[in-house]
């Protein structure tokens, strides 16, 4: 079925987005806000590249990365490729970069971090979202001094176009939301939501849309008691595009008793049965086309973490393949299950592997995994899993309001001699 995009993207479904629910339940760590729809006009601009970076082009050596992991995009012809911010000490200013590199072959190796452009990243605002668009090319989107900026990779060759301006953009409380003068509203969207009293944190309850705008994409999210985008949680939107007829099937939606809006945080269990938290129905620049008032219990606890659970995890030896399960996740989220070494922060540590199967329409993990004794991580790192206690499975980008990540251990049978 097809359900939600994880990630904004501009194409066809692509990461924990991610990229996104800004769930940034991504495949990594870096976080991702909804990408506005794209900007139609006669005048296309560049984006102002740094001046001392210029120069380099995309064969510079990347600098310290900041904060956050990688953004993993999964290719049409089976590979992953990876966005990250790093920082560069040639440019002028202090801000970021963005670079890019991508295996060589399905599984296999990644190629060295090459950089984007010249264009340097604003502070909190990117990456926002990449994917593979229908004509095979890579997509890209960020925000760079007030500006969105958008970069295409070249299907038939490994060069990114300059990035050119799309929309100017304001940071709103770590977040880019557009600016557009006169775009047009949409009356009659409705969003039927099957249960909206009585809820807990983390309750997952069903919605269908009718008289949406046909073909549009809109975003379904948690906003507090104020009927405008500027009180929504972008991080718990998923996106969708609408039917031709103005609907959208039946889908989940996990919902959270506390939400984070560009105002600061809200607990909707203590609103006022008056003017309830709502979930809302708003197009792809944040505008509220409808909303449902969710009610949640004034009693009701925080929902618990979210479980793995890896069967056999002793004895185990190389080219096993084990069942893993858990309960407590994102609806049809393709959460990252991955044997890391022990204590890896993020993805950098584990090994490769390709896109995984989405959770259930309840929240659930169930996927089979093949396990490596020894492997090496994609940040080079050769990993023996016959060391006790050397290596565990990781399942990275969980929920919205969630750990980033939830741990099982490995328990490998020694080498031989």
């Amino acid at each position: 079925m097809n359900y939600g995009r994880e990630r904004p993207r501009g194409g066809r479904t692509g990461v924990l987005a991610r990229t996104a629910v800004a769930l940034l339940l991504a495949c990594a760590g870096i976080g991702v806000a909804p990408v506005a729809a794209r900007a139609t006009g006669p005048t296309v601009a560049a984006c102002a590249a740094d001046p001392g970076a210029a120069e380099l082009a995309g064969d510079a050596v990347p600098g310290g990365p900041v904060s956050g992991g990688p953004v993993s995009v999964d290719r049409g012809d089976g590979r992953i490729g990876q966005l990250r911010l790093f920082r560069d000490a040639t440019a002028t200013g202090g801000p970021p970069f963005v670079w890019y590199r991508q295996q060589d072959a399905p599984d296999g190796v990644y190629g060295p971090w090459r950089r984007v452009s010249a264009t340097p990243v604003s502070p909190g605002g990117g990456p926002l979202g990449a994917s593979e668009n229908p004509a095979g090319e890579l997509e890209l989107l960020f925000a760079s001094r007030g500006s969105l900026c958008r970069a295409v990779l070249s299907r038939t060759s490994e060069d990114w176009s300059t990035p050119v301006r799309t929309a100017p953009v304001r940071l709103s409380g770590g977040g880019i939301q557009p600016i557009s003068a006169g775009r047009p509203s949409f009356t009659g969207a409705r969003l039927d939501v099957g249960r909206t009293t009585g809820l807990l944190d983390g309750d997952i309850v069903r919605f269908t849309v009718a008289g949406g705008p046909p073909k549009a994409y809109v975003w379904v999210k948690q906003c507090a008691p104020q009927t405008s985008g500027s009180a929504c949680d972008d991080a718990t939107g998923r996106q969708y595009r609408v039917y031709p007829d103005g609907t959208y099937q039946l889908s989940p939606k996990k919902l959270y008793a506390r939400i984070d809006t560009p105002a600061g945080s809200f607990d909707c269990r203590t609103a006022p049965p008056a003017r309830p938290c709502t979930l809302a129905l708003t197009d792809n620049e944040g505008t509220v086309l409808t909303g449902v008032p969710l009610r949640f219990r004034p009693d009701g606890r925080p929902e618990a973490p979210p479980t793995l659970r890896v069967d056999p995890d002793e004895a185990l030896v190389d080219g096993r393949t084990v069942r893993v399960t858990g309960r407590g996740y994102e609806p049809q989220y393709h959460s990252l299950v991955m044997e890391c070494a022990a204590g890896s922060a993020d993805t950098l540590g584990c090994r490769p592997r390709s896109r995984p199967p989405a959770t259930t329409d309840d929240g659930r993990l169930d996927e089979q995994v093949v396990l490596s004794a020894t492997f090496t991580g994609i940040d080079g790192r050769a990993i023996d899993c016959r060391v006790r206690g050397a290596c565990e499975l990781v399942a990275f980008g969980t929920r919205v309001r969630g750990p980033d990540a939830v741990r099982h251990p490995l328990h490998f049978a020694p080498a031989a001699g």
